[in-house]
């Protein structure tokens, strides 16, 4: 297991994602990598993967949706979630629950993280115009929560990184 190959990618629009993959990076001492998704084809010769993404509109997007279903046959995977969202919020574990779903049936899923990142303001002007009140409300919430994700955040990503990291080595 001291030979373990280690990679955390992500995607990002905001770059929310990003501070915490950096975050989970920097705790692994093992033999590890840390890449954008684009910039991969597959997770072969990987035997950890810390993957992390945004939630958009109620779960992951199309293309970690595909990326995923495509390539986590047979894999630890560890996920990482960014969102606008409160942790605490009730509307959060159904889209957790979608993340989940993208996974292949055979993949060993070893923890879930996620956590408030702050919201680009294009989405929370959309979201302000929408006829639906809960988008609204999430507009009028999301302008709230500018900084994230905050230190406290950061710092619970690395405890995450940690907690994976002791289930394998």
């Amino acid at each position: 297991m001291f030979n373990l190959k280690i990679l955390v990618t992500y995607f990002t629009k905001t770059n929310n994602t990003k501070k915490i993959a950096e975050a989970i990076y920097e705790e692994i001492e093992l033999n590890k990598e840390i890449k954008k998704m684009e910039e991969l084809d597959n997770l072969n010769g990987y035997e950890l993967v810390f993957f992390g993404f945004p939630i958009e509109t109620y779960g992951p997007n199309q293309e970690v949706r595909d990326f995923l279903k495509k390539n986590s046959a047979n894999k630890k995977i560890a996920l990482f979630i960014t969102h606008g969202s409160p942790e605490f919020s009730d509307f959060l574990a159904p889209w957790l629950e979608e993340s989940k779903r993208c996974l292949d049936s055979s993949t060993e899923l070893l923890g879930l993280f996620n956590c408030q990142g702050d919201v680009a303001q294009f989405v929370i002007d959309h979201l302000s115009k929408s006829d639906n009140p809960t988008l609204r409300y999430f507009a009028q919430e999301s302008s709230k929560i500018r900084g994230q994700p905050d230190e406290t955040r950061i710092n619970s990503a690395k405890d995450f990184a940690r907690e994976i990291l002791s289930k394998i080595v």
